[in-house]
C-alpha cells in the first residue's frame, strides 16, 4: 500500500531527512508552503499523514480530512492545531518534544543577561557617539537578585540550573508542578502574585492555552517592580501586548526581552520598537544546526510510527483519545 503524506508548510530547502525516516514505509511525500486555509483544505484532503509546522489545522480543516490518521507538528506548541477535531476523527497529533531545550533555555540566559547588563543599549549609546557609562546605572549584581519563572517544565528547569550558577534566588509558579520536585532543584513555590511582586527578572515558560491567554496584562504588571525586567521566550500571547507596551513607555518596568510577540511577525511600525528597553528576536530561540536536524527526523518518524501500525514517539492527545 502506498501513503500519501504532505508536508504542508516547508520553510527549509529540502525534505531530504523527512525521506529518510519515512523510507521504511512506501510513501510519496509532497512539499508545500502553504497557510491558507482553502488550499490546504483541497490538498490534504486525501493524505493519510500530515506534517506541519506554523499553518492552521483548524477545525475546518480536519474536518475535511478523509483519510488521514496523523498530524506531526515540527516542534512542541500544538496550539495551531485542533486536538479536540482531531481526537473526535481519531487522528494522532504527535509533537517533538525534547528537540530545542537547551537551545531556549540558552536563549532565555542570553535575553536575561543582554537586558541586566544593559548591552543592547549600550551599544546603541557608542554607536551614536556616546562612551558614557552612567547611562546605563544602576545595575545590581546577579546573586542579589530573584529570578521567578512562570511555568516549570523542562525549559524553565534547564535555565533554573544554568541561572542557579550564579547565585540568583529562584521562586516559580505552576500549579501543575508537585513542590517536592521545585524543592529538589532548589526552587521556592509560590503562588503567581507572589512571584510578580518579589521578582526582579520573571521568564515566561508555559504553553499557549485558554488559562494562559493574556494572563500577564495590566492588572500583572501593576504588581511587579519598577525595577524588574520581563523575558519571554514561550509564546506571544501569553503576554498582552498592549499593556506591555504601556508599562514600558511608563516605566512600570525596566525593560522587557522576547523571543515571541502577539501578533507575529511584529507590525514593523509597531510603537513599541522604538522603546530602548525593549529587545525583540524574531522567534528563533529553538534555533541551532542540531536541533533543526533533531525537529525534521522526529516530526517524520511520527509519521512513519503511525502509519507503521506503531506507536508514535510523542503523541499530545492520547489521553483524549483513550477516553
Amino acid at each position: 500500500m502506498k501513503y500519501k503524506v504532505v508536508k504542508i508548510d516547508n520553510r527549509y530547502e529540502d525534505v531530504v531527512l523527512e525521506k529518510e525516516q519515512l523510507k521504511v514505509i512506501n510513501v510519496v511525500l509532497e512539499e508545500y508552503n502553504i497557510h491558507d486555509e482553502e488550499k490546504i483544505i483541497d490538498i490534504c484532503k486525501d493524505v493519510d499523514g500530515i506534517i506541519v509546522d506554523l499553518a492552521p489545522m483548524s477545525k475546518r480543516v480536519i474536518e475535511n480530512l478523509e483519510n488521514c490518521k496523523v498530524i506531526s507538528k515540527v516542534g512542541i506548541g500544538t496550539d495551531n492545531i485542533d486536538l479536540r477535531a482531531a481526537t473526535e476523527k481519531n487522528i494522532f497529533v504527535c509533537n517533538t518534544p525534547g528537540y530545542c531545550f537547551e537551545e531556549v533555555s540558552n536563549h532565555a540566559v542570553a535575553l536575561i543577561f543582554s537586558l541586566h547588563r544593559k548591552i543592547c543599549f549600550l551599544n546603541s549609546r557608542v554607536r551614536n557617539d556616546k562612551w558614557n557609562i552612567e547611562e546605563a546605572k544602576p545595575i545590581y549584581p546577579m546573586n542579589e537578585l530573584v529570578l521567578g519563572l512562570i511555568g516549570f517544565g523542562s525549559i524553565a528547569r534547564l535555565l533554573a540550573k544554568k541561572m542557579g550558577v550564579f547565585g540568583v534566588k529562584i521562586l516559580a509558579f505552576d500549579p501543575f508542578v508537585d513542590k517536592k520536585i521545585l524543592a529538589q532543584e532548589n526552587v521556592e513555590s509560590v503562588e503567581l502574585g507572589l512571584l510578580l511582586g518579589q521578582s526582579d527578572i520573571i521568564s515566561i515558560h508555559c504553553p499557549s492555552n485558554k488559562s494562559t491567554y493574556k494572563m500577564i496584562g495590566i492588572k500583572e504588571f501593576g504588581r511587579m517592580k519598577n525595577s524588574a525586567i520581563l523575558i519571554n521566550t514561550s509564546r506571544g500571547n501569553i503576554i498582552d501586548s498592549k499593556a506591555l507596551y504601556n508599562a514600558l513607555n511608563n516605566k512600570e518596568i525596566s525593560g522587557a526581552a522576547v523571543d515571541v510577540f502577539d501578533p507575529e511577525p511584529i507590525d514593523f511600525n509597531d510603537p513599541i520598537l522604538k522603546i530602548e528597553n525593549f529587545i525583540i528576536t524574531p522567534h528563533f530561540s529553538f534555533y541551532s544546526e542540531r536541533s533543526i536536524e533533531k525537529v525534521r527526523k522526529i516530526s517524520a518518524a511520527n509519521i512513519a510510527q503511525v502509519l507503521s501500525g506503531n506507536d508514535p514517539i510523542n503523541v499530545v492527545n492520547r489521553e483524549m483519545l483513550n477516553k
